[in-house]
Parts: structure tokens; sequence; C-alpha cells
């Protein structure tokens, strides 16, 4: 007994130095940028998290492009992540042909980087959510710049009004999960515009409806059919304001309203003086 100790416990020492060592090592970041990866750094692993929120180990390398970013394990394909993002989600869904639906890190070709949630199965995938309201009245749904979810809090994506479209979907349920489908229509713009201009008074839109105008084609995805090639409109809503808007454009409109506030406030203040 007393020799199994006396050999064991070195043993177990050096094991958990070893472990300990492993640990102390790999400098864990807090958030999801490793930083850059150059030849002063190569060979260093970092821990940070992947773009699902877990934790990943990456270590700087090198090919014949240059240094990058790996996981440690050499087989994740890591398109899409913080350190090798796509241009868009449809950039990721051809890079990475084994997507699924969830969150990816894209930078619509720009300096940026955006956290969006990608649809990669509907109607052939690389589809950005954008929005989710509860009700028909788009212009009353808040903006911000967090990532829209499926079954998330309601609101429009803020930080993509500039991203260009040419295709945009919208689904329509009666239930939060979106099992009792009503309708599900993909609209095929006749030309590139941002996300910002989606909704239009104009090309084939009026001043009273405002609406998703210069329509090229209409698919209902429930049937996958072509419904429509002459729509130029799809309106949403029912004579809304025509200073009322919805999503990205919201944010004007409250600024307009705090300039509003401020000079209401002015006038008070003048009314008590006098």
């Amino acid at each position: 007994m007393n020799c199994y100790r006396t050999l064991s416990l070195p043993v177990l020492c050096f094991a958990l130095a070893i472990i300990t060592g492993v640990k102390q090592r790999i400098p864990t970041l807090d958030g999801y940028d490793p930083g850059s990866c150059n030849y002063t750094i190569h060979g260093k692993e970092v821990l940070v998290k992947d773009r699902d929120d877990n934790e990943i180990i990456l270590i700087c390398v090198k090919d014949k492009n240059g240094y990058k970013w790996k996981s440690t394990d050499g087989t994740k394909n890591t398109v899409g992540e913080f350190f090798n993002p796509g241009d868009d989600c449809a950039d990721v869904l051809n890079k990475r042909q084994d997507s699924e639906d969830g969150f990816y890190w894209i930078t619509l070709k720009g300096p940026n980087l955006y956290k969006v949630y990608c649809d990669m199965t509907t109607d052939g995938g690389g589809f950005i959510l954008v929005g989710r309201i509860n009700g028909s009245k788009t212009w009353s749904v808040p903006s911000n710049s967090n990532p829209v979810e499926p079954y998330g809090e309601p609101h429009w994506l803020s930080s993509l009004g500039d991203a260009p479209i040419m295709d945009f979907r919208v689904q329509m349920a009666t239930s939060e999960d979106f099992k009792d489908t009503k309708a599900h229509w993909s609209f095929r713009l006749q030309s590139q515009r941002p996300l910002k201009n989606l909704m239009t008074t104009a090309d084939g839109c009026d001043q009273r409806s405002a609406g998703i105008g210069n329509i090229a084609y209409v698919k209902d995805l429930q049937t996958e059919k072509i419904v429509s090639t002459k729509l130029r409109c799809s309106k949403f809503g029912f004579a809304h304001h025509i200073v009322l808007k919805f999503g990205w454009g919201k944010q004007e409109i409250n600024r307009l309203e705090n300039l509003i506030n401020k000079i209401n406030t002015s006038l008070s203040k003048s009314k008590c003086l006098s």
C-alpha cells in the first residue's frame, strides 16, 4: 500500500502540472476577437467565443496566402466566425455547404462586422433575418442594432440599412413558432437598392400606403410557384401617415420628435418667463 501511494503521487502531480501548464499557456480572451494573426505570433493559441458563444481554441498559422487563425482540430469550417466572416449569408452558404440556420458574422463587403441570423434552408438559403413583428403595423416596431432572432423580441435590425438587396421575404403566421404559417412570399426586385429604402411611396406605390415597390415578380414559397410578374407594389397596412416610416427610417423620426419636444420645451419656458 505504501509503495503504491509513493509511486502514484509523483505521476499524479506530473499530470496535473502538464494540464495546468496548458491552460496557463493559452490566453483566454473576453469575446469573439482573437486579434491580429501575423508572423510575430505565429503558432500562438488563444481561447475565444465562436458564433454560437461556445469556447473555441484558435492557433495562428501560415499558409500560401499568409497568416490566419485556424481551429486547433483543423477540421472545423470557420467561415462565418468573427475572425473569418462571410460577405453575407449567401457567401457563407457557398463556402460551407453544410451550413445550418443560425448566427454568423458577415461584412457586407465593407469594413464593419455584423452578427446576423441566417436562414440557410428556405428557398435555397442565404437569407438574413432583418425584422420580426407581432402585428401588421410595421412602422410601430422599434429599431436597434441587436441581431434579430426568430423567436426573440420584435424589432428591425437598424445596422443593415445600407445593405444592398435584390430579394426580400415575408412570412406570416398565427403562432409564435411559425408552424401555423398562413403566407410566405418572396419578392424579387427590379433592381438592387438599400434595405433602408425597401418601403417606398414611389415605384408603383402611392403616398397613402407605402410598400415594397419596383417588384419584378412574387413567389409563393408554400407552393414554390411564381404567382405574379405584374405586381409593382406590395402594401403593408392601410393609409398610414406619409411621414411615419418603419424600421430604419424610425431613427430619423425619433430625431425629429426630440427636436420638436425641445422646441416645445423652449416655448413653454418663454411663456413662463413672460
